[in-house]
Order: structure tokens, then C-alpha cells, then sequence
């Protein structure tokens, strides 16, 4: 007929043919019967079976299992046609409204689809309902075969803010530093996102694709102080170096920013919210007769007793020594911090300088 065979078609093309590879097989088997009964009696047996119809098989689901090349009958049996396989694995184009394309927008997934299944981008159209046809020519003489995908396996659809869960509050990432993160907190910050978001089956994301489905990127990188009259603001401390996260998966696409003063995403870090402190021993050395270190009644205040009688000088250093602050949350990513030790800051002792604020820098600084 005229039509073009679709799916549909080549399935009930595929039931037509057991029948003959049916028929061939039995004949091939009854030939070599034949060749095995008379092989004693026959000096050139070898000769003869060597003669017989050889089987041709094949993987595809679209060609006969086995075939006859030579069966006596001069009937030929010519292979059935190999289909092609829609290629749905390709960079889609990112879109925010599918249900209202543009020129634009069609052109382009026209494009991309026609580009990964090797066609000419003129056999690819838009069809109703949200489908698009591929044409891929005449697989059977005189046919063009086609085949019809869904728009949304062809699209990323790009999704509100609104839509997902950004970590905010308590949840959101404590940082050191608003103005220059480290590597370690951006993988924090990635995998806060994550856990906030693994069950939001609209974006897709999972523990497999999540480190590389999610991107975060400082606004400024660097000295801050060298960046002009534009930056001062966050140079001084008086600006996040706002965070930008970009989620790309095969379902969604979604970004949004940081807000570190409504702890949007990432919050400044709380000795009391995010530690637990402690002290190393009761009482300094050299002074046994202090009561020593206690909390007050309300826990909110840590308290050091001492033997006014002992005059004895000694400072606020000199007991902060014997203090250490533990994460409440070992995998927040927060260090421990130990009274006493020697903190590293920027611009001081030949470290480098990201702003005017001399933080405290990591190790990797």
C-alpha cells in the first residue's frame, strides 16, 4: 500500500517470518539426514556435506535466525530489512516552556535530533500531541519507514526555583569564610542539595549523578581587593561572594543563588549551634587548687574558678589553651578547633589576600 509502516508494522512483519525460517530450517535439517545415512556407503560423504545449505544467524530481532542460500528449489529468500534504533542519547537543548515552543526552540531540537539519529534535519517534524516523527527514508523499497518520539524525551525542561528545596535555616551549609569557599565546602554545599532534593522525582537527581549534575561557582574568585569599586562591598565584608548552583540532569534543569544574611543555601558558622565544647583538663598546670573549668547553670556560659589566694597572674590565653571545640556533626565539614594553636589568616605572614577582612584560612590556602 502507500502508507508508511511504523512500529506497528514492523512487528507483524516480524510474526510473517518464523514461518519461512521455519520451512528452511526443516529443510536444511532433512538435506544433512539424508547426507549422515549414506555417508558410510558414500566415499565422497565429505564432499557432499560440505555441499549442504550453511545457516547464517544473527542478532537482531529484525533478521532471520537462518536461511537457506542454496536449497534446489530456485526460490529466493532475501533477508528481511534491518530497522534503526531511535537515538534518544544526545545534549538536549535546555527549554522553560514546552508546552508554547518557539521557531527557535523547534529549529533547534530539530536539529539535535537529526544529528544523533543521522538523518537530514527536513525528516524530523513536529506531529500533534507532544510527539515529533523521524523520518529515516525508504528502508523498504518504496517506504519510507518512521518512527514517533514524546517531546520530553527530547527536551530538558528548565524548572522554577520553586520547585525544589533549597537547604535554608538550620539545614543550610555553615561556612568560614562568605567571601572565598573552599573546595571542601562547595562538595558540602552539592551534597546538602542532594539530600534535599533526592526524592524530587521532576529533577532527577541521584547519588550517582549528583556530583556532576550539580555545579557551584563563587561570583568572584581571587583577590578580591584588586577587583574594582564594583566588589568593595564584598571585599569588606559587608556582601556574600554569592553562590551560583546550576542542576542539569536528563529530566530538569534549575538555578538558583545563595543568600548567606537569610542563610539561603549557606549560614555563617555557630560556635554554639555547631560545636561542642569542652576542656582537656579540670584545672591549668601549676594550679591545682582552682575549682577549674565548669559550665553555668543555664549551660549557656563556660566559667573558670580559680585560687584568688595563689596570686598567680595568668590570662584569657593562657586558659583557652586547654579548650577544644568538636562538630556536632561529623560530616558537616567544619574542623576541629583546638585552643591555643596557630591559625593561618589572609594577608598576614606572606598569605595571600582575597579581601580586607583577613579570615582564617583552611590548610589547603
Amino acid at each position: 500500500g502507500g502508507g508508511l509502516p511504523s512500529k506497528k508494522d514492523v512487528k507483524q512483519t516480524k510474526v510473517e517470518k518464523p514461518e519461512v525460517e521455519k520451512t528452511q530450517v526443516k529443510q536444511t535439517e532433512e538435506k544433512q539426514d539424508k547426507v549422515k545415512k549414506t555417508e558410510d556407503n558414500q566415499p565422497n560423504a565429505n564432499k557432499a556435506e560440505a555441499e549442504q545449505p550453511k545457516l547464517k544467524s544473527a542478532a537482531s530481532p529484525f533478521m532471520v535466525l537462518a536461511t537457506n542460500t542454496d536449497d534446489g528449489d530456485d526460490e529466493d529468500y532475501p533477508m528481511p530489512p534491518i530497522f534503526p534504533n531511535t537515538d534518544l542519547n544526545f545534549d538536549k537543548p535546555v527549554i522553560k516552556d514546552p508546552e508554547h515552543l518557539t521557531d527557535s526552540e523547534k529549529l533547534e531540537i530539530r536539529k539535535r535530533v537529526a544529528k544523533a539519529n543521522n538523518v537530514p534535519v527536513d525528516k524530523v517534524t513536529f506531529g500533534d500531541n507532544r510527539k515529533i516523527v523521524i523520518n529515516f527514508g525508504q528502508i523498504i523499497p518504496g517506504q519510507d519507514y518512521t518512527d514517533t518520539i514524546n517531546l520530553d524525551d527530547a527536551i530538558i525542561k528548565e524548572i522554577a526555583e520553586s520547585n525544589i528545596a533549597i537547604p535554608s535555616g538550620d539545614d543550610a551549609v555553615p561556612v568560614y569564610n562568605p567571601i572565598a569557599f573552599s573546595n571542601d565546602e562547595f562538595n558540602h554545599i552539592k551534597e546538602a542539595v542532594y539530600k534535599a532534593n533526592k526524592n524530587n522525582n521532576e529533577l532527577g537527581l541521584t547519588y550517582e549523578n549528583y556530583s556532576s549534575a550539580i555545579t557551584v561557582k563563587s561570583k568572584i574568585s581571587g583577590d578580591l581587593t584588586r577587583t574594582g569599586k564594583a566588589n568593595e562591598g564584598i571585599s569588606n565584608g559587608m556582601a556574600e561572594n554569592t553562590i551560583t548552583v546550576t542542576i542539569k540532569t536528563d529530566k530538569a534543569y534549575v538555578q538558583f543563588t545563595s543568600n548567606i544574611k537569610n542563610s539561603k543555601l549557606t549560614r555563617a558558622v555557630d560556635i554554639r549551634k555547631d560545636y561542642k565544647l569542652e576542656w582537656t583538663k579540670q584545672q591549668m598546670d601549676g594550679r591545682s587548687t582552682d575549682e577549674g573549668f565548669s559550665w553555668s547553670s543555664d549551660n549557656n556560659t563556660l566559667i573558670y574558678r580559680y585560687d584568688a589566694t595563689k596570686a598567680q597572674k595568668f590570662s584569657t590565653e593562657d586558659v583557652i589553651k586547654y579548650l577544644k571545640a568538636t562538630p556536632k556533626d561529623a560530616n558537616s565539614g567544619l574542623r576541629t578547633i583546638i585552643g591555643g594553636e596557630t591559625l593561618a589568616s589572609e594577608g598576614r605572614n606572606g598569605k595571600g589576600q582575597r579581601s580586607n577582612m583577613h579570615y582564617l584560612l583552611d590548610a589547603q590556602d
